[in-house]
């Protein structure tokens, strides 16, 4: 799964307009990476990091 963070809006007159559009911003780019993050499986990594990763998780099941 490819995730791309965008660059946050610098666009708007008032302080308070750059504020609202950089705080939904943030609040996209919370869900965005939550949604990646809960998607991750074993296949997204490398057999190293995977070794790493869920190492422990496998031991804890025996």
């Amino acid at each position: 799964m490819k995730f791309k963070i965008k660059r946050p809006p610098l666009t708007g007159e008032t302080t308070e307009e750059r504020l609202d559009r950089i705080s939904s911003w943030l609040c996209s780019l919370s869900e965005a990476l939550n949604v990646t993050l809960a998607n991750l499986s074993e296949d997204n990594f490398n057999e190293k990091a995977r070794e790493r990763l869920f190492e422990k998780k496998e031991k804890d099941n025996e």
